[in-house]
């Protein structure tokens, strides 16, 4: 095997390490201190009924669907190159990433309502979901609809997607 082939085969064998560990190197956890403060602040500049901010002041915020999607492209380019063994590392990530879809899309913390879906996992996922053959419009359709309301006369995409039709919650 060249130098090549073997950093692949320990890449590939490292992901596949993480992924029966359900991506524990990969998932972001914002600490409670910061969810705490970053709930005051939503609640400071947007409002937010006493119970969610207690609720979510002291939510377990764990990010690893943006981080799931991007390392499914990886696997997919592996499997489309001779490495078959990423394949079902691909349906298993792709049925994770269908499962962690919340309402209308993804959020790069699940569940944690204050940290509106945002346009970098929707970007991400979707990727991961037309490679892999699994897009559907009940899947998709919401989340473009969202998408395309936050999207500014200049044709710009903000980052955070506002379910609000006021420009000013953007």
């Amino acid at each position: 095997m060249d130098s090549a082939e073997d950093a692949i085969s320990r890449a590939i064998a490292y992901i596949s390490r993480q992924h029966a560990a359900a991506y524990q190197n990969a998932t972001h956890v914002m600490g409670a201190y910061s969810t705490a403060k970053f709930v005051e602040l939503v609640a400071e500049r947007f409002g937010m009924p006493s119970d969610q901010i207690e609720r979510f002041s002291r939510f377990r915020c764990e990010g690893r669907v943006f981080q799931v999607a991007m390392i499914t492209d990886a696997l997919q380019d592996a499997a489309e190159n001779g490495y078959g063994e990423c394949a079902p590392l691909v349906e298993e990530n792709v049925g994770y990433l269908l499962d962690s879809k919340e309402e209308r899309s993804w959020r790069y913390f699940p569940g944690f309502a204050p940290l509106p879906y945002d346009a970098d996992s929707l970007g991400q996922v979707t990727q991961a979901l037309v490679r892999a053959g699994r897009t559907r419009p009940a899947a998709l359709d919401g989340a473009f609809e969202l998408a395309a309301a936050n999207t500014w006369d200049d044709g710009s995409l903000s980052t955070f997607f506002s379910e609000s039709t006021d420009p000013e919650r953007r």
